[in-house]
């Protein structure tokens, strides 16, 4: 819920108050997080998906009332240009905080280490894996693409970063080291023999983070 909250710029209690309501009126499920146990995930139901399609033609005939029927050909096109830039911006880059443990984040959470399994480990390494494959196929070519979880297993981070690069030919893993500056623009010491960055708690103050950094080949 963490998640939706913050992409419809609610607080988590207003969201939560929110998914009530749908709930209620039979527009939402709430579901089991397959990721995270700790967590919950709203789903459409069918009649939340009709109710959706309806207010979409609503939404579109606002625009169209309300935007695009209000200005000139030649305004309209020069807004176009602009969105095509932007658009022709995007896949130059992407970033994989992939769902995990969180066994990184033990000091803080210490009750999650009774919460995972080994079973665990083997289903989020498909997600994991999964994800940063859509996130290179999402990159345009000489992209970047990270990959970041907030745990330090290595069935989390290195094998599921070699097991994805191994089995393709247009990436590569490049040092993310060089990324890494502290509050005085100094490079962070003790990051690792490289290419991968792996954080400490007890050497860097912060979770078990580990990070990984790619580029598709141009």
């Amino acid at each position: 819920m963490s998640v939706l909250a913050e992409r419809v710029l609610l607080s988590r209690s207003g969201i939560t108050r929110l998914v009530d309501r749908l709930v209620a009126g039979g527009m939402v499920e709430r579901s089991a997080c397959v990721t995270d146990a700790r967590g919950a995930e709203a789903r459409l139901t069918a009649r939340g998906l009709d109710t959706l399609r309806e207010a979409s033609r609503t939404h579109l005939d606002g625009v169209q009332r309300y935007f695009l029927g209000l200005i000139a050909d030649a305004d309209r096109e020069a807004i176009e240009r602009g969105c095509n830039q932007i658009i022709g911006e995007l896949g130059r880059g992407a970033a994989v905080d992939a769902p995990c443990t969180g066994l990184g984040a033990l000091r803080r959470r210490p009750e999650a280490r009774w919460r995972r399994t080994t079973d665990d480990l083997a289903e989020l390494g498909v997600l994991q894996r999964a994800l940063l494959v859509s996130a290179i196929e999402a990159t345009k070519p000489g992209g970047i693409v990270g990959y970041a979880t907030c745990s330090p297993h290595l069935a989390e981070t290195r094998f599921v970063v070699s097991d994805v690069v191994k089995k393709r030919h247009d990436v590569e893993i490049t040092d993310a080291r060089d990324l890494f500056l502290d509050a005085n623009g100094k490079p962070v010491e003790h990051l690792g023999e490289g290419p991968f960055v792996q954080l400490w708690p007890h050497v860097h103050g912060t979770d078990a983070m580990f990070f990984a950094l790619l580029r598709k080949h141009a």
